[in-house]
C-alpha cells in the first residue's frame, strides 16, 4: 500500500491508459447521485478495505450489497422494487460501481467478486465526505471516457464510431433508449414509467409474437386491434420499440414524416398518449444507414426480433447487462445470437452501438 503522501497521485491517475497522468486539480465537484447512494458507495470501499485480501462478494446473501443496505436502508422512491426484483437504490449502486472501476478504485473479476485497489484505499483517505468521494469517481470516469475518445484504437475496441453529424444525432437519441430503457427499465419517452420490463414485454409476446396477424391490411392498422388487448404501458413499449427500429434508418429508406407518423399513430392507440422526445425527432430527420429491403419490408419479423431481444434482456443479471452495455461488440454478439429471422445489416445493434455505454 502506498504511503499517505503518495495517494493523491496514485488515485487521480486515469487507469489503463499508458503514459497518461491526469491529475484532478481545482475542479468543481458535482454530485450526480443521491446522498444515500453516496454513503453506500463509500461503505462499499470501506468494507472492501476491511475484507481479507481486500476482496468480497458483491451480491447475494452476506454480500457487500446486503451489508451496505442494512447500514443505509433504501428510502422513498429508491426503495421501489423494479421488475427484475431489485430496488432502484440497488440499480443505482450497481451503475455507480462502474465509476469506481473506471476510476481505478476497485476491480471486478467477472465472477461476482470485487476487490479494492491501492488507489481506492487512497481515495478513502483523501475524501472523508461521501458526496465528494462519489463526485471524484464520476469525474475520473469522465476523464477516462474523454481519453477513450481521443485514443482511436481504444475507441474502436469499445464503441462503433459515428462518422457524421447524422450518425451522431442517431447515437444521441439512442442514448435515451439505453439509459432509460435498457439500464433502468423505464420508458424512453416518459421517464419514471416502468415499461421496459417483464410485464409489458410478456403482454407484447402474447398478443403480437405468439398470435401474428397475417391478414390483409397494413402493419400499423393491424397493430391497433392487437394493442386493444394490452395495457397502456405495453402500448407505449410497442411504440418505443418501433421507434427504436426506425431510428437509424436513412432518409432514402423511410423519410422523417413517415417515421414520425408511424410512431405517433402507435402512441395514439394509448388511453393517455405521450410525446416523441425532441432528440428522437431530430434523429428522424436523417438517420444513418440503409437497413436493407428485408428489415424495411418484413416489419413483423423485425419487431419480433426486437421483442425477443428485450425478453432475453429482462432475464439477465445486472452484472451481465453492465458488461453488454460497456462493449458494443458484445452487444452485437447478443443480437446476432437471437433465434428467429436474421437481417443483414441488423438495425438493432446499430441503434445502440452508436451510443456510449454511460
Amino acid at each position: 500500500m502506498p504511503a499517505f503522501g503518495q495517494c493523491r497521485r496514485v488515485y487521480s491517475t486515469v487507469p489503463s491508459v499508458p503514459q497518461r497522468n491526469l491529475l484532478v486539480k481545482n475542479k468543481e465537484l458535482t454530485v450526480p447521485t443521491t446522498d444515500n447512494n453516496a454513503k453506500r458507495v463509500q461503505l462499499v470501499l470501506k468494507q472492501l478495505a476491511a475484507s481479507p485480501n481486500g476482496r468480497a462478494k458483491a451480491y447475494g446473501p452476506n454480500s457487500l450489497a446486503s451489508e451496505v443496505f442494512d447500514l443505509v436502508p433504501a428510502e422513498g422512491v429508491e426503495a421501489e422494487t423494479k421488475s427484475d426484483g431489485k430496488s432502484r437504490g440497488e440499480t443505482e449502486l450497481m451503475w455507480s460501481s462502474v465509476d469506481l472501476v473506471k476510476a481505478g478504485w476497485i476491480e471486478k473479476d467477472g465472477t461476482g467478486l470485487w476487490s479494492i485497489t491501492d488507489s481506492g484505499r487512497c481515495a478513502l483517505e483523501e475524501h472523508e465526505s461521501a458526496t465528494e468521494l462519489v463526485a471524484e469517481a464520476r469525474h475520473l470516469y469522465q476523464e477516462w471516457d474523454a481519453l477513450r475518445n481521443e485514443d482511436k484504437d481504444e475507441q474502436l475496441r469499445t464503441i462503433i464510431v459515428a462518422t457524421s453529424k447524422e450518425e451522431e444525432a442517431v447515437r444521441s437519441a439512442a442514448q435515451l433508449f439505453v439509459d432509460r430503457g435498457l439500464k433502468n427499465g423505464e420508458s424512453a419517452f416518459a421517464p419514471g414509467r416502468e415499461v421496459w420490463s417483464r410485464g409489458p414485454v410478456d403482454e407484447l409476446r402474447a398478443v403480437f409474437v405468439d398470435k401474428p396477424d397475417f391478414g390483409s391490411g397494413d402493419f400499423v392498422n393491424k397493430l391497433k386491434g392487437q394493442m386493444a388487448l394490452v395495457s397502456d404501458d405495453a402500448r407505449l413499449l410497442m411504440a418505443e420499440l418501433v421507434c427504436w427500429q426506425l431510428l437509424p434508418m436513412g432518409s432514402k429508406t423511410i423519410g422523417e414524416r413517415k417515421k414520425t407518423e408511424r410512431v405517433q399513430t402507435l402512441l395514439g392507440y394509448m388511453d393517455h398518449p405521450v410525446q416523441i422526445p425532441v432528440e428522437v425527432s431530430k434523429a428522424f430527420k436523417s438517420g444513418s444507414f440503409n437497413p436493407g429491403t428485408a428489415m424495411n419490408q418484413n416489419l413483423y419479423d423485425a419487431l419480433v426480433l426486437i421483442i425477443s431481444l428485450l425478453n432475453d434482456w429482462c432475464n439477465k443479471s445486472s452484472e451481465e447487462k453492465g458488461t453488454l452495455l460497456e462493449n458494443a461488440w458484445a452487444w452485437r454478439g447478443l443480437v446476432q445470437g437471437l433465434p428467429g429471422k436474421s437481417f443483414q445489416p441488423n438495425g438493432i445493434h446499430w441503434s445502440t452501438s452508436f451510443t456510449r455505454s454511460r
